[in-house]
């Protein structure tokens, strides 16, 4: 990221060409080459370097000069930085003898600087500067400062995750991870202290290594180290003790722990009021060899620090595998044989182990989270499809059921549900009239068995059916509209039947519960299907259809029927006797397996025809027999016109949720604040519409021309860069319907009724946050976690959480960061390193307090 570059290493006397690009963190935003520069490198003209671009604080820094006119067998440069800005002299030396190139070096070092030690003091972050004075640069110039510069990186990749996977007999994985890009270094063996090593160069961040023709029922002790690019390591090694893994053994009934006691929770997460089984694997615990052992573990959550115990028993005598179950309650914390946890505690099962195959004592333990709440929702929405039908869509935030309550009223009285567990759903609502008030709630429940209602706060969502412009007929079959049926035809609920060739009716129909087929309940010789020789017709009602013009046909059709050469399927219109509408044509069977909607121009039959008619007939002979005609939702209109549209008459309301958040998008600059809100679910007697937004400085005020930033918005976000600075501020945003008869502020139509109001504040700057003081306390959860709990700091928005294995805090180390008054350092108690915490404080502009 720096504005210069040094070269070095370059023939004499050759020309070179150069060209700088700046590079983007996106490399589709790198910027155009700039333009060339011609140079030629002269044996005369010093130049000086380093061999990195960052450098700890603990490294050596390795500096060149090259310099064919010095004249002696060695030079010398300074070098200091931001900590030391008095230079250090260091001394070059000729190499090899008689070139131009010098080279020499200076340690870095942590300390306070002392001028002319020898050492260059260095804090993170320190601008590094080298200088060497070119005498003479062969072009008559003399005394020429020539500089290089290097940033100081003095902090240590942090290592955690430590853990040894996919452990067998014969092999385990070794993996941990940094913070930083850095190498990785992996000692390890089956005595103290290891002397295997692997190692690879490779800087990244996530590190592993597969150990393999280990030996059964042994354990293998290791520590890993990570140096970084500046040269900063970190070594992981168990506070000297190393980390250890046993292999497992084969005792009859496959691969087990051996004398590494392991326990396991049957699952990752579990309901407040459920049942956890814990199961605890270890050889040493089969005391008697002809019954049952048993053995305690110790339960902790985040609410109920104080463990429980449960108790497992052997599976059977000398298995060495132990079960046992407890009981999750969200009951306040008492000590009653059951483990009372809140939404998000983390569940600790604790195993205490004698001895782990080591000879020493340890804690195995599992973790789980607990889940107690129900799904959250987003992106609620409905799809209109007249006549009769709706679709409700949502995702949820977790696998979970489906279900839509709904009716004519705010009693609701009908639903719709789908038990899969999913994150995206849809449910179709059938049945619907047109151009009516619908209102609904969405629910959905959770693997864990919790639900969750999506409401609008109790107020209900609501849409208004849509309708067929220019229709003439519509019948969904739902009651006798004078339909004349012949043979096997009949208009009811389809079962599914038939299917001979594996096509069979549907299980229920496109919108509502009838539909016209044949044979839909299972008739006469051949159930479900037509029968052998039948010529048979269903006729509908004559249509008054002197005012139509474009006549078009809509049906919904689930059909399956031979070839015609054995069987047809045909649609007439009658105008002066029966006319063909539609065959079934070729020598391929007709096979629906869903339902399908089909159109056809029927104008110059139906058009000012005063009696017209449609008849769906079957002809077959007696050959292979299908499950033939399922038909819904007949539709004669005026194909000119749109298929569906919004009824209109500004007769409802948009159904908006309203406003989900208002956010300084800066809080240490004039930035403005950030406003967002879902689509509205629904937009009334209209397809569409638009958003406005409100502003004052009283809560609860009432949204008027006065208080409006802006109307007529098609999308759900908005900044508003006018905020005054340093004030409460309260938003609204509403809905407004695209309809042009009604008192709307934007588009004279009708707007919804949310009131949600969020509050606000463009602030420029805050305050440095305080101290926590002494209220830090650090607490033992279960022989496994230590917890840090402290008092809020004025001014924090969160908190930073630093670890070192010294009081001093000397090389600590960021190892999370909540806004929470509490943290749990997972799994630190089971280790033998000592550890010293420090929390500080951090404002919304990511200042620390002290």
């Amino acid at each position: 990221p720096g504005t210069t570059y040094t070269d070095s290493g370059l023939a004499n006397g050759f020309t070179e060409y150069y060209s700088v690009q700046a590079v983007g963190s996106n490399t589709a935003c790198d910027g155009a080459l700039s333009n060339c520069q011609a140079v030629r490198p002269q044996p005369f003209a010093g130049s000086i370097s380093l061999d990195r671009a960052t450098y700890g604080c603990s490294v050596t820094i390795n500096i060149t000069v090259r310099d064919a006119n010095i004249g002696g067998q060695t030079t010398t440069v300074t070098i200091w930085s931001t900590t030391e800005p008095s230079p250090e002299t260091v001394t070059l030396t000729q190499s090899p003898p008689g070139s131009a190139k010098y080279l020499g070096s200076i340690n870095t070092t942590s300390n306070s600087a002392s001028a002319g030690d020898g050492l260059l003091s260095l804090h993170d972050g320190d601008t590094i500067t080298a200088q060497y004075i070119d005498a003479d640069d062969g072009n008559g110039n003399h005394n020429v400062v020539r500089q290089t510069t290097a940033v100081g990186d003095c902090v240590a990749p942090l290592i955690s995750n430590v853990a040894a996977t996919g452990v067998t007999d014969v092999q385990a994985t070794i993996s941990w991870t940094t913070d930083q890009g850095s190498d990785s270094v992996l000692t390890w063996g089956p005595s103290i202290p290891p002397t295997s090593v692997k190692s690879s160069p490779a800087l990244v961040t996530s590190h592993s290594f597969l150990l393999t023709g280990l030996q059964s029922c042994t354990v293998y002790y290791y520590k890993v180290s990570s140096t970084d690019p500046s040269g900063n390591t970190s070594t992981a090694d168990n506070g000297g003790q190393y980390f250890h893994f046993e292999t497992l053994g084969n005792f009859g009934a496959g691969l087990q722990s051996c004398h590494q006691g392991r326990v396991f929770l049957d699952r990752p997460d579990y309901a407040c009021s459920e049942v956890i089984t814990i199961k605890v694997v270890d050889i040493d615990l089969n005391r008697n060899s002809t019954a049952a052992d048993t053995v305690v573990v110790d339960v902790t959550s985040a609410t109920e620090t104080s463990p429980e115990q449960a108790l497992l028993t052997e599976t059977g005598a000398n298995t060495s595998t132990f079960t046992g179950t407890i009981l999750t309650s969200p009951a306040a914390p008492v000590h009653d044989g059951k483990l009372q946890t809140r939404n998000g505690d983390l569940i600790t099962a604790a195993y205490h182990d004698a001895d782990d195959g080591s000879g020493n004592p340890a804690v195995a333990y599992a973790t789980a989270v607990s889940d107690c709440v129900g799904p959250v929702f987003s992106n609620i929405a409905t799809s209109d499809e007249p006549p009769f039908r709706v679709y409700v869509s949502w995702n949820t935030s977790e696998a979970s059921t489906s279900r839509v309550d709904y009716g004519s009223t705010t009693a609701l009285g009908k639903s719709v549900s789908d038990a899969a567990l999913t994150t995206s759903h849809q449910l179709v609502l059938t049945g619907l009239d047109a151009c009516g008030l619908v209102y609904f709630k969405v629910s959905g429940t959770d693997a864990r068995a919790n639900t969750s209602v999506e409401d609008r706060g109790g107020s209900l969502y609501s849409f208004e059916t849509g309708h067929v412009p220019g229709a003439v007929f519509i019948d969904g079959f739902e009651s006798p509209t004078g339909w004349t049926l012949e043979g096997e035809w009949q208009i009811a609920s389809p079962q599914g039947k038939g299917g001979g060739n594996g096509y069979p009716d549907p299980t229920s129909a496109y919108n509502g519960s009838t539909v016209l087929g044949l044979d839909l309940t299972g008739l006469g010789a051949s159930p479900g299907n037509y029968e052998d020789r039948t010529n048979t017709s269903a006729i509908s009602p004559k249509i008054d259809a002197r005012n139509l013009n474009n006549g078009k046909l809509i049906i919904r059709r689930w059909l399956n029927v031979d070839a015609f050469v054995h069987d047809s399927a045909i649609i007439e219109g009658y105008k002066h006797g029966w006319n063909t509408i539609w065959q079934a044509a070729g020598y391929t069977p007709t096979t629906d397996n869903s339902w399908t909607r089909q159109t056809y121009d029927v104008s110059s039959l139906a058009d000012r025809n005063s009696s017209f008619q449609v008849r769906f007939r079957l002809l077959s002979d007696y050959f292979t027999n299908y499950s033939g005609w399922n038909v819904d939702d007949v539709i004669l209109k005026d194909g000119s016109l749109p298929d569906d549209e919004a009824c209109g008459g500004c007769a409802n309301k948009p159904s908006f949720a309203g406003l989900s958040s208002a956010v300084d998008i800066n809080a240490c600059g004039d930035s403005g604040v950030s406003l967002a809100w879902p689509p509205a679910v629904a937009w009334g007697s209209a397809r569409s519409g638009t958003y406005a937004v409100y502003r004052d400085t009283v809560p609860n005020f009432v949204p008027s021309a006065s208080n409006r930033l802006v109307a007529g918005l098609t999308v759900t976000s908005y900044t508003d860069s006018t905020a005054p600075n340093s004030t409460a501020l309260y938003y609204l945003v509403r809905a407004e319907s695209s309809e042009s008869c009604s008192n709307g502020l934007n588009n004279r139509s009708v707007q919804d009724d949310n009131s949600v109001y969020l509050q606000a504040r463009d602030d420029v700057s805050q305050p440095v946050p305080a101290s926590i003081g002494s209220s830090l306390r650090l607490s033992d959860i279960n022989d496994a976690h230590a917890r840090l709990t402290w008092s809020a700091a004025t001014g924090a928005a969160s908190y930073n959480i630093y670890r070192a294995n010294n009081p001093q805090m000397a090389g600590a180390q960021r190892i999370g960061s909540t806004s929470q008054l509490l943290y749990e350092d997972v799994g630190e108690l089971t280790t033998a390193a000592s550890r010293y915490y420090l929390v500080k404080g951090v404002n919304s502009c990511g200042v620390e307090g002290p």
